[in-house]
């Protein structure tokens, strides 16, 4: 499934043109490699998709393709799919229509973001964190945990632990992304005494000698809000 935008009028002009002249049809034919499963494009590429020059305009191979067997431009605002998942493919029974959206969700589902283009998790270069610590805190934020706390825990960046959490690099891990985990800003802290949660960890925290500024950056809250969580008093607040 492409990532690239839906191609202007004009070209699909110049796609429509190019079905009519038999010797553009060879000539694109010519750069293709038939197998019994894809047909793959061996021209030129931009990225991982192929590429065909028309009349100075630059086609993705695969949408000339399309046109050729369907002969009609791409509606307006849809795009042209890998039903094969390999972007230089050019089979046209392995290319189908889709929108946009279809088309983030095969790239996730899919995990094409894993590719050698967009290495994802451990296959990072300068990752700092495995599969199973980013399960481990989806779970924590999907109960509640901050991705502040989290990331002073782990002794990572906060923007680390945001993307792990929330899904970008890590696509492929059991655990599924929290894409609404809270970021633990200063200004949300107000709502921490009023979370019997948050109120019974702070409570322990300090229960087990850590300092208020401890306990703070731990659960990702203000120093005074963890003041106010050990402060509470409330029978129906666990401790």
């Amino acid at each position: 499934m492409t990532r690239h935008p839906v191609d202007s009028s004009g070209t699909d002009a110049a796609l429509l043109h190019g079905i009519e002249d038999p010797g553009t049809v060879t000539r694109f034919w010519a750069r293709v490699q038939r197998g019994p499963g894809c047909w793959i494009w061996t021209g030129g590429k931009s990225g991982e998709y192929g590429q065909f020059m028309h009349q100075r305009r630059r086609l993705l191979a695969h949408r000339f393709s399309w046109h050729l067997a369907n002969e009609e431009p791409c509606p307006k605002g849809m795009v042209i799919r890998h039903r094969c998942d390999t972007p230089p493919c050019v089979r046209p029974d392995h290319l189908e229509l889709g929108s946009v959206s279809q088309n983030v969700r095969d790239t996730y589902e899919r995990n094409r973001r894993g590719s050698k283009t967009w290495p994802t998790g451990t296959e990072r270069p300068n990752a700092v964190l495995d599969d199973e610590t980013v399960a481990e805190m989806r779970r924590a934020a999907r109960g509640g945990r901050s991705i502040r706390s989290l990331a002073a825990e782990l002794g990572i960046a906060r923007s680390t632990a945001h993307r792990a959490i929330r899904g970008a690099g890590w696509p492929h891990v059991s655990e599924p992304p929290v894409p609404g985990a809270r970021k633990g800003h200063p200004h949300r802290n107000h709502f921490a005494r009023n979370n019997p949660d948050v109120v019974a960890r702070a409570r322990r925290l300090r229960d087990q000698g850590l300092s208020l500024q401890q306990v703070a950056d731990r659960l990702g809250i203000t120093k005074t809000a963890a003041f106010r969580c050990c402060r509470t008093q409330s029978k129906e607040i666990p401790q």
